[in-house]
C-alpha cells in the first residue's frame, strides 16, 4: 500500500522533560503518516492559533503576556502578543524564514483568519481577523510587504478580557461571511466592556445591528466589513473555532473542563441552543 504526501499543521504542547522531536514522536498518527516538528521555540511561543495562506506559510498568533489578571506576579513583555508568518524556503519541512506581521497585540490574539487580496494575478496584501476582546481585530497589509500597516477593531464589545474565554475563532466560510465564536467569558480582566448583569456580549455593528447575549458560548457570523452581525447559535461553554464545509454545514468543538462531560463536537444548527 502506498500512501500520498499529507501535511495537517497543528499545535502540539511540548513536555518539560522532552525535546520538540521526542514529542512529535509520542503522537499516535494513523499508518502512513509521520508527525514532526515544523517550527518550536524560540521561533515561535505559546502559540494560540495557526492558518496556512495559498502559498503554504504557516501563520501563527502568540500569546505571550496572557492573564495578568490572575498571575499578578508576571510582568509584561514589550512588542509581545504577536502575529508571525512562518516559512519553509528550502523544502526540508522545517521553517526557516519568521516574518512578524504585527506585534503588540494586547493583551492576547486569539484566532486568525486571512483574507488575501490578489489583483492581475499578482499577491497585493491581505486582511487578517483575530480576536483581541473587547475587540475583534482587523489588521491590513495594504501593499504586499507582510507587514500590517492598519489596525482597527472591526467590531467590539465582547467579553472575557484577557482570557481565552473571549472572542476568538475566526473563520472565513465558502459563503463569503466571516465566522467567529464567543466564550462564556463575562468579563475576564480589567479594561474590557461595560456589560449588562450576566452578558457575555453586546456588540453593534456598523450598520446599526445589535447582538446581545448571556451566560453562554455562542457561534455568530457577519460580512468582512462588519455589517450583518448574527448569532448564530447559543448555548456553548467556550466553543474555540468553527468550520463550515461546502455545502454550507457548520461544526464547531466545544470544551467543558468542569467534570459535565461537555467536550464535544456540535454540528451548529442556526438558531439552536445546546443546553
Amino acid at each position: 500500500m502506498t500512501f500520498g504526501v499529507a501535511c495537517f499543521v497543528g499545535l502540539v504542547f511540548s513536555f518539560p522533560d522532552r525535546t520538540p522531536e521526542e514529542t512529535a514522536k509520542s503522537l499516535h498518527v494513523p499508518d502512513g503518516y509521520e508527525a514532526t516538528v515544523f517550527a518550536a521555540e524560540p521561533m515561535v511561543i505559546n502559540p494560540t492559533a495557526v492558518e496556512v495562506d495559498s502559498r503554504g506559510r504557516v501563520w501563527v498568533t502568540e500569546g505571550l503576556n496572557y492573564r495578568f489578571f490572575a498571575n499578578k506576579e508576571f510582568k509584561r513583555v514589550p512588542g509581545a502578543d504577536r502575529i508571525k508568518i512562518l516559512e519553509d524556503t528550502d523544502g526540508d519541512g522545517k521553517a526557516d524564514k519568521v516574518t512578524v506581521f504585527a506585534d503588540n497585540i494586547y493583551p492576547v490574539p486569539m484566532g486568525l483568519a486571512i483574507q488575501e487580496i490578489w489583483k492581475d494575478g499578482k499577491y497585493s496584501g491581505c486582511r487578517v481577523f483575530t480576536g483581541n476582546s473587547p475587540d475583534l481585530l482587523c489588521l491590513e497589509d495594504t501593499n504586499g510587504d507582510d507587514k500590517a500597516d492598519k489596525r482597527y477593531p472591526l467590531l467590539t464589545g465582547f467579553g472575557g478580557n484577557d482570557s481565552d474565554h473571549g472572542v476568538h475563532g475566526m473563520f472565513l466560510g465558502p459563503d463569503g461571511l466571516l465566522y467567529f465564536t464567543q466564550g462564556d467569558g463575562k468579563y475576564g480582566g480589567g479594561g474590557g466592556p461595560k456589560l449588562p448583569p450576566n452578558a457575555t456580549m453586546k456588540v453593534t455593528g456598523p450598520d446599526g445591528r445589535t447582538v446581545e447575549n448571556y451566560k453562554d458560548g455562542t457561534v455568530l457570523r457577519c460580512n468582512l466589513d462588519g455589517t450583518g452581525l448574527e448569532l448564530v447559535a447559543t448555548g456553548l461553554r467556550n466553543n474555540y473555532e468553527v468550520t463550515v464545509d461546502s455545502f454550507g454545514r457548520i461544526f464547531c468543538s466545544d470544551n467543558d473542563d468542569d467534570g459535565n462531560h461537555g467536550c464535544r463536537m456540535c454540528w451548529i444548527l442556526p438558531g439552536a441552543h445546546y443546553g
